[in-house]
């Protein structure tokens, strides 16, 4: 019998507590909803084939970020040479005093002009709270790296 931690062993209890997390962060990344279900979907599908192993991790939620992010990234890649940018389909975000401006809606076109990895970065540092190593460690690039793009 497998030890079972405070994390749990249980992965619809995983899938229940982390899905939200992770479509909030592939969502940044991809600046698209239902892109960003499918990502999170395709990364639970990988989970559940290697849960026997990943339920064991220190972290299985590291596991399962470290995927998402990958992932969001290569998707958001793909889209980039796929269709080319249209600055015309971005909000307007010039508004009178009297006109209030939504926050997400300028962090989202904010982070959109971002390169990829800096995007990430900011994603899993300032929205998600993850420390520079813990940065440096989901996406497989040094603290320095991680710093350099959190000073940009």
């Amino acid at each position: 019998m497998r030890d079972v931690t405070a994390w749990g062993t249980d992965f619809d209890e995983v899938f229940e507590r982390q899905y939200p997390r992770l479509v909030r962060v592939a969502q940044f990344i991809v600046d698209d909803r239902g892109r960003a279900d499918e990502i999170v979907q395709e990364t639970f599908a990988r989970a559940l084939v290697r849960w026997e192993r990943v339920s064991r991790y220190d972290s299985p939620e590291a596991w399962l970020m470290t995927v998402t992010v990958r992932q969001a990234v290569r998707a958001r890649d793909r889209a980039r040479r796929e269709v080319p940018h249209d600055d015309d389909q971005t909000p307007n975000l010039v508004r009178g005093p009297a006109e209030e401006v939504d926050v997400r809606v300028v962090i989202r076109q904010a982070l959109r002009e971002l390169p990829r990895q800096q995007r990430a970065v900011v994603v899993l540092h300032y929205l998600e709270g993850f420390s520079v190593a813990e940065v440096a460690a989901q996406l497989g690039v040094s603290e320095g790296t991680v710093k350099t793009h959190l000073s940009r």
